[in-house]
C-alpha cells in the first residue's frame, strides 16, 4: 500500500505559497497579498511574486491539460461502441 506524505514548507516563503496554493481550493477564500505579508512576515514584493508564480503554474498546468485532452480523446469509444478516430471519414477519403 503506498502512502502520502504531506509536504513539509522549509521556509517561510514556502509556507506562505503553501497556505496560498490551499487557499485555491474549491470552497475556500483566496488569500490576498496583505494576509500572506501578516501571516508569514513578508514584504509586499514577495508577497505578490508568490502569488504570481502560482498563477502562472496553475495557467501552465491548464494549458498543458487542455492540450492533451483531444489527444487522450482520440480513441474513446462512442456510445454505440464503436471506437472514435482522430481523423474524419472526410479525410480518409
Amino acid at each position: 500500500m503506498e502512502r502520502v506524505a504531506p509536504a513539509l514548507p522549509t521556509d517561510r516563503y514556502e509556507a506562505a505559497r503553501f497556505s496560498y496554493i490551499d487557499s485555491l481550493r474549491e470552497g475556500k477564500q483566496r488569500l490576498g497579498r496583505r494576509p500572506l505579508m501578516s501571516r508569514w512576515g513578508l514584504e509586499q514584493r514577495e508577497a505578490e511574486e508568490i502569488i504570481a508564480d502560482v498563477e502562472r503554474e496553475r495557467a501552465q498546468a491548464a494549458e498543458t491539460k487542455g492540450a492533451e485532452a483531444p489527444v487522450a480523446e482520440a480513441g474513446i469509444p462512442s456510445p454505440d461502441g464503436t471506437r472514435t478516430s482522430a481523423t474524419s471519414e472526410v479525410d480518409a477519403a
